[in-house]
Protein backbone atom coordinates (compact mmCIF):
# COMPACT_ATOMS: atom_id res chain seq x y z
CA UNK A 1 0.00 0.00 0.00
CA UNK A 2 1.27 3.51 -1.20
CA UNK A 3 1.82 5.77 2.42
CA UNK A 4 -0.56 7.96 3.28
CA UNK A 5 1.07 11.96 2.85
CA UNK A 6 -0.82 14.55 4.40
CA UNK A 7 0.33 18.25 4.31
CA UNK A 8 -0.60 20.84 6.67
CA UNK A 9 -1.11 24.09 5.03
CA UNK A 10 0.11 26.31 8.60
CA UNK A 11 3.61 24.90 7.89
CA UNK A 12 3.98 27.21 3.70
CA UNK A 13 5.84 30.18 5.17
CA UNK A 14 2.86 31.86 2.57
CA UNK A 15 -0.47 32.53 3.10
CA UNK A 16 -3.19 34.19 0.56
CA UNK A 17 -2.85 37.38 -0.44
CA UNK A 18 -5.49 39.89 -1.88
CA UNK A 19 -3.68 41.25 -5.32
CA UNK A 20 -6.72 44.16 -6.32
CA UNK A 21 -5.95 47.53 -7.34
CA UNK A 22 -6.23 49.03 -3.95
CA UNK A 23 -3.53 46.81 -2.53
CA UNK A 24 -1.44 46.87 -4.98
CA UNK A 25 -1.91 50.72 -4.26
CA UNK A 26 -1.49 50.83 -0.68
CA UNK A 27 1.68 49.01 -0.91
CA UNK A 28 3.31 50.98 -3.79
CA UNK A 29 2.75 54.06 -0.79
CA UNK A 30 4.75 52.07 1.56
CA UNK A 31 2.28 50.44 3.81
CA UNK A 32 2.17 47.39 5.19
CA UNK A 33 0.49 43.65 3.45
CA UNK A 34 -2.55 43.88 7.19
CA UNK A 35 -3.06 47.50 5.89
CA UNK A 36 -3.31 46.84 2.77
CA UNK A 37 -5.33 43.93 3.29
CA UNK A 38 -7.61 46.30 5.85
CA UNK A 39 -7.93 49.05 3.39
CA UNK A 40 -9.16 47.01 0.82
CA UNK A 41 -11.64 44.86 2.96
CA UNK A 42 -13.12 48.76 3.80
CA UNK A 43 -13.36 50.44 0.69
CA UNK A 44 -13.92 47.27 -1.59
CA UNK A 45 -17.42 46.60 -0.88
CA UNK A 46 -18.78 50.26 -1.25
CA UNK A 47 -17.28 50.66 -4.49
CA UNK A 48 -18.87 47.05 -5.80
CA UNK A 49 -22.44 48.39 -4.57
CA UNK A 50 -21.96 51.69 -6.44
CA UNK A 51 -20.66 49.78 -9.29
CA UNK A 52 -24.02 47.80 -9.41
CA UNK A 53 -26.22 50.90 -8.83
CA UNK A 54 -24.75 52.87 -11.86
CA UNK A 55 -24.96 49.91 -13.95
CA UNK A 56 -28.61 48.88 -13.01
CA UNK A 57 -29.10 52.77 -13.26
CA UNK A 58 -27.51 52.63 -16.86
CA UNK A 59 -29.54 49.86 -18.02
CA UNK A 60 -33.13 51.39 -17.10
CA UNK A 61 -31.94 54.78 -18.46
CA UNK A 62 -31.46 52.71 -22.08
CA UNK A 63 -35.06 51.57 -21.24
CA UNK A 64 -36.48 54.81 -21.13
CA UNK A 65 -34.68 55.50 -23.95
CA UNK A 66 -35.92 53.15 -26.08
CA UNK A 67 -39.19 54.20 -24.87
CA UNK A 68 -39.05 57.46 -26.34
CA UNK A 69 -37.87 55.97 -29.46
CA UNK A 70 -40.26 53.87 -30.53
CA UNK A 71 -43.18 56.47 -28.90
CA UNK A 72 -41.40 58.99 -31.53
CA UNK A 73 -41.11 56.50 -34.54
CA UNK A 74 -45.21 56.49 -33.78
CA UNK A 75 -45.44 59.37 -33.85
CA UNK A 76 -44.45 60.18 -36.92
CA UNK A 77 -46.88 56.96 -38.56
CA UNK A 78 -49.89 58.17 -36.49
CA UNK A 79 -50.56 61.07 -38.61
CA UNK A 80 -51.48 59.18 -41.43
CA UNK A 81 -54.27 57.03 -39.12
CA UNK A 82 -57.66 58.29 -38.41
CA UNK A 83 -57.22 58.74 -35.00
CA UNK A 84 -53.31 59.64 -34.19
CA UNK A 85 -53.83 60.80 -30.23
CA UNK A 86 -55.90 57.64 -29.25
CA UNK A 87 -52.93 55.60 -31.16
CA UNK A 88 -49.71 57.15 -29.34
CA UNK A 89 -52.02 57.07 -26.25
CA UNK A 90 -52.39 53.65 -26.53
CA UNK A 91 -48.65 52.83 -27.34
CA UNK A 92 -47.49 55.04 -24.53
CA UNK A 93 -49.84 53.06 -21.94
CA UNK A 94 -48.45 49.81 -23.34
CA UNK A 95 -44.96 50.93 -23.66
CA UNK A 96 -44.54 52.69 -19.50
CA UNK A 97 -45.79 49.51 -18.05
CA UNK A 98 -43.41 47.37 -19.73
CA UNK A 99 -40.83 50.19 -18.71
CA UNK A 100 -42.25 49.75 -15.12
CA UNK A 101 -41.96 45.86 -15.04
CA UNK A 102 -38.41 46.44 -16.96
CA UNK A 103 -37.43 48.88 -13.99
CA UNK A 104 -38.53 46.96 -11.55
CA UNK A 105 -36.89 43.67 -12.70
CA UNK A 106 -33.21 45.88 -13.26
CA UNK A 107 -33.36 46.90 -9.48
CA UNK A 108 -34.83 43.72 -8.04
CA UNK A 109 -31.58 42.02 -9.39
CA UNK A 110 -29.41 44.62 -8.41
CA UNK A 111 -30.88 44.53 -4.99
CA UNK A 112 -29.62 40.83 -4.62
CA UNK A 113 -26.64 41.63 -6.19
CA UNK A 114 -25.87 43.78 -3.45
CA UNK A 115 -26.72 41.60 -0.90
CA UNK A 116 -24.43 39.03 -2.21
CA UNK A 117 -21.76 41.27 -1.81
CA UNK A 118 -22.44 42.17 1.61
CA UNK A 119 -22.08 38.45 2.26
CA UNK A 120 -25.14 37.58 3.18
CA UNK A 121 -26.84 34.25 2.57
CA UNK A 122 -29.40 34.44 -0.34
CA UNK A 123 -31.05 31.13 -0.05
CA UNK A 124 -33.39 31.67 2.62
CA UNK A 125 -34.42 35.14 1.72
CA UNK A 126 -34.57 33.76 -1.39
CA UNK A 127 -37.28 31.50 -0.49
CA UNK A 128 -39.45 33.68 1.62
CA UNK A 129 -39.60 35.96 -1.33
CA UNK A 130 -40.73 32.83 -2.95
CA UNK A 131 -43.79 32.30 -0.78
CA UNK A 132 -44.41 35.43 -0.18
CA UNK A 133 -44.77 36.29 -4.06
CA UNK A 134 -47.05 33.40 -3.91
CA UNK A 135 -49.08 34.47 -0.98
CA UNK A 136 -49.47 37.65 -2.46
CA UNK A 137 -50.12 36.80 -6.32
CA UNK A 138 -53.06 34.57 -4.80
CA UNK A 139 -54.33 37.52 -2.96
CA UNK A 140 -53.63 39.58 -6.27
CA UNK A 141 -54.84 37.54 -8.60
CA UNK A 142 -57.82 39.27 -9.65
CA UNK A 143 -55.68 42.56 -10.09
CA UNK A 144 -53.29 40.73 -12.19
CA UNK A 145 -55.77 39.38 -14.15
CA UNK A 146 -57.03 43.43 -14.33
CA UNK A 147 -53.83 44.56 -15.78
CA UNK A 148 -53.45 41.59 -18.38
CA UNK A 149 -56.98 41.82 -19.38
CA UNK A 150 -56.00 45.50 -19.54
CA UNK A 151 -52.90 45.21 -21.62
CA UNK A 152 -54.37 42.60 -24.21
CA UNK A 153 -57.29 45.44 -24.82
CA UNK A 154 -55.18 47.99 -25.61
CA UNK A 155 -52.79 45.94 -26.99
CA UNK A 156 -55.19 44.03 -29.85
CA UNK A 157 -56.96 47.59 -30.24
CA UNK A 158 -60.29 45.57 -29.82
CA UNK A 159 -61.74 48.73 -28.19
CA UNK A 160 -60.97 52.52 -29.23
CA UNK A 161 -61.93 55.68 -27.26
CA UNK A 162 -65.41 57.03 -28.96
CA UNK A 163 -66.77 53.73 -30.23
CA UNK A 164 -70.02 52.33 -28.99
CA UNK A 165 -69.70 49.13 -27.11
CA UNK A 166 -71.93 46.97 -25.10
CA UNK A 167 -70.29 45.35 -22.03
CA UNK A 168 -72.34 42.47 -19.86
CA UNK A 169 -75.67 44.64 -19.79
CA UNK A 170 -74.34 48.14 -20.13
CA UNK A 171 -74.34 49.93 -23.85
CA UNK A 172 -72.70 53.23 -24.11
CA UNK A 173 -69.44 55.06 -25.77
CA UNK A 174 -66.25 54.69 -24.19
CA UNK A 175 -64.45 57.35 -22.58
CA UNK A 176 -61.36 56.33 -21.41
CA UNK A 177 -59.10 52.80 -21.09
CA UNK A 178 -56.39 52.21 -18.77
CA UNK A 179 -54.97 48.67 -17.79
CA UNK A 180 -57.23 48.16 -14.58
CA UNK A 181 -60.26 49.87 -15.91
CA UNK A 182 -62.33 50.80 -18.88
CA UNK A 183 -65.24 53.25 -18.93
CA UNK A 184 -68.22 53.64 -20.19
CA UNK A 185 -71.15 56.34 -20.66
CA UNK A 186 -74.35 55.61 -21.55
CA UNK A 187 -77.49 57.07 -23.00
CA UNK A 188 -78.48 58.84 -19.32
CA UNK A 189 -74.72 60.20 -19.09
CA UNK A 190 -74.19 57.59 -16.33
CA UNK A 191 -70.25 56.63 -16.62
CA UNK A 192 -69.71 52.59 -15.68
CA UNK A 193 -66.33 51.46 -14.56
CA UNK A 194 -65.80 48.04 -15.64
CA UNK A 195 -62.17 46.05 -14.46
CA UNK A 196 -60.74 44.84 -17.40
CA UNK A 197 -60.67 41.39 -16.24
CA UNK A 198 -64.20 40.89 -15.97
CA UNK A 199 -64.37 41.82 -19.85
CA UNK A 200 -65.13 38.55 -21.37
CA UNK A 201 -67.01 39.60 -24.98
CA UNK A 202 -67.72 42.70 -25.85
CA UNK A 203 -70.33 44.46 -28.41
CA UNK A 204 -69.38 47.01 -30.97
CA UNK A 205 -71.33 49.38 -32.64
CA UNK A 206 -70.76 51.65 -35.42
CA UNK A 207 -68.64 55.04 -34.53
CA UNK A 208 -72.12 57.22 -35.33
CA UNK A 209 -74.13 54.73 -34.18
CA UNK A 210 -77.04 56.28 -31.10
Amino acid sequence: MLPSIKFNLTQFPFQAQSTGFIYNAVKDFGGSSSLAQKIESLVDKPLSIIFICIFAFLIGHIGKITQRKIIRSYSNKASSTTNPTELLKRITTLLTALLHLWTASIWGIAFLLILSVLGLNLAPLLTGATILGATLAFGAQNIVKDYLGGFFLIAENQIAIGENIQVLDVTGKVESISLRTTVLRDSDGVLWYFANGDIRKVGKKPLDSA
